[in-house]
């Protein structure tokens, strides 16, 4: 080969892989940014929270009594409780994000009716007037001193109670249903785990390797083998039906129903027929225990 043939060729050749190098350091550049982004960003991301600004906290006719619930190395946890004297029955609601109390009084007070049962609402810190910043571990710590308190205040054990979870609440049940038992779990629209849709959604990131907040439900609900009643939509738009299906799955209990409703998103109230269903449920999965 000439050798000044050769040596023209790798002169018009050195800007193209220039011009290469520096796109390829671009793309490694923007790609490095955006993941510091959003690991900065994820307490926003998974915990987009309701503030005190949010919801009417005037309730009327609504009998209740807001609380405050104080909590090993947090601030004290903001609730609702709603008494019912002649129930035997305990329920903790766990909502979900971009809720807060003042926004469910009025449905935990028609559980509390439909379902004669007493029922403590409660805000994890960072969302209504519970102060704080929002974790895993700090969300989780906020749910157990809740259901500490409905403990001590109606003697019903905690291994007795319903759990309510929607959403990221469900995270919160299943963790408790793992730690404490439950005389049954009821799920609205959660699931498998939080890494699991941050992963569906931002396939491109390696999210499973740097998610801290990850409420891995789909390994705890091996953990609990009682009642399961699970509502997912056809139409979720944030929670994937795989993960809710995939949840159900690994559930080890005997005594399950997972129900599909047609047309219900995830940033809807939760259907009246919920609580309907939910009492018809409760009286048969008790009448079997």
């Amino acid at each position: 080969m000439n050798v000044p043939l050769a040596k023209q060729r790798a002169e018009r050749e050195r800007p193209f892989y220039r011009r290469l190098a520096i796109a390829l350091k671009m793309i490694a550049v923007t790609y490095l940014g955006i993941l510091g982004f959003m690991m900065y960003s994820e307490t926003s991301l998974v915990f987009p929270g309701a503030g005190a600004d949010r919801g009417d906290w005037n309730h009327p006719g609504i009998d209740l009594e807001e609380i405050a619930i104080e909590v090993d190395y947090g601030m004290p946890v903001s609730a609702y409780f709603f008494p019912q004297p002649n129930s035997k029955d305990a329920l903790l609601f766990c909502h979900g994000n971009a809720e807060n109390i003042a926004m469910l009084a009025s449905e935990a007070d028609q559980m509390r009716k439909e379902l004669n049962v007493s029922v403590l609402l409660f805000d994890y810190r960072g969302y209504g007037r519970t102060e704080g910043k929002p974790t895993e571990s700090g969300v989780l710590a906020d749910a157990q001193a809740a259901s500490t308190w409905l403990e001590e205040r109606t003697g019903i054990q905690q291994e007795d109670f319903i759990l309510f979870g929607r959403s990221l609440g469900g995270g919160v049940a299943v963790h408790l249903a793992c730690e404490n038992d439950a005389k049954a779990v009821v799920l609205d629209r959660t699931f498998s785990s939080a890494v699991d849709v941050a992963a569906s959604r931002y396939w491109w990131l390696p999210v499973r390797f740097v998610m801290r907040n990850q409420f891995l439900s789909l390994a705890r609900i091996h953990y609990y083998d009682g009642p399961l009643l699970q509502f997912h939509g056809d139409i979720d738009e944030i929670i994937p039906l795989w993960s809710a299906e995939r949840l159900f799955r690994n559930s080890p209990s005997e005594v399950k129903e997972f129900r599909l409703v047609k047309g219900l998103a995830h940033l809807v109230p939760m259907p009246i027929s919920f609580i309907d269903e939910m009492k018809v449920w409760l009286g048969k999965t008790s009448s079997n225990r």
